[in-house]
């Protein structure tokens, strides 16, 4: 939508005859100014996804899906930090989570009590007390490929527009976490060490500014 919009202003420039220079220039920083949006999914795209994935969770391999995309998409994973999950790493008793980052660093995170029933009933037939979390069908830790195979198959079936992949759930999870309980919890979530590669969320949080711009002195009517 935003490349469409992009398009017709730099239509509008060559009918207004700008210079070729000028809008070479404009059309650059544009853009790498789209690159730079971080992209998401709306609650009812999640929503649709996890509905999806939830109609399939019938078998060991679709409560595997089902939990990789409840990780990413409630807790912002990145792909790195999902393949390399334990099962020693997951404690269903207390609900929290051991992470490996970037950097090789730990943490904890709080796991969702919803996250926690799937993740016991996924286990419980297999009797693994250690080990990858993960599996692929070959009983080996899963890849990014397996992601990928896993995300291009849900498109294909729902018919969504947009191409899947951990990031994406990354951004969709913050917008959202960020949307409930702001930047300082968001950031937390996400681990980040500098509240700027937070802060970059923040923009993508329309009831806030839908609130904002209601008391935007600009914006009152004046008084009758």
């Amino acid at each position: 939508m935003l490349h469409g919009h992009i398009n017709l202003f730099l239509d509008y420039c060559r009918l207004a005859d700008f210079s070729i220079r000028s809008i070479q220039a404009l059309s650059a920083r544009l853009n790498e100014f789209e690159k730079t949006v971080p992209q998401f999914l709306s609650i009812e795209g999640y929503i649709r996804l996890l509905s999806h994935f939830t109609d399939r969770a019938d078998s060991p391999m679709g409560l595997r899906n089902l939990i990789i995309i409840m990780l990413l998409g409630t807790l912002g994973l990145r792909t790195a930090t999902l393949t390399a999950l334990n099962i020693e790493d997951v404690d269903l008793t207390c609900g929290l989570l051991w992470i490996r980052e970037k950097g090789r660093r730990h943490r904890s995170m709080v796991l969702p009590h919803c996250i926690c029933k799937i993740i016991r009933d996924f286990l419980q037939p297999q009797h693994r007390k250690k080990g990858p979390l993960l599996l692929s069908k070959r009983k080996k830790r899963i890849s990014p490929r397996t992601l990928q195979d896993i995300f291009r198959t849900a498109v294909d079936h729902l018919g969504i527009d947009k191409k899947l992949h951990a990031r994406l759930f990354r951004h969709t999870a913050a917008t959202q976490l960020n949307k409930v309980a702001g930047i300082e919890i968001t950031q937390q979530v996400l681990g980040h060490n500098r509240r700027a590669n937070t802060l970059k969320y923040a923009h993508l949080n329309p009831d806030q500014y839908a609130v904002y711009m209601k008391k935007h002195p600009f914006m009152r009517k004046e008084s009758q």
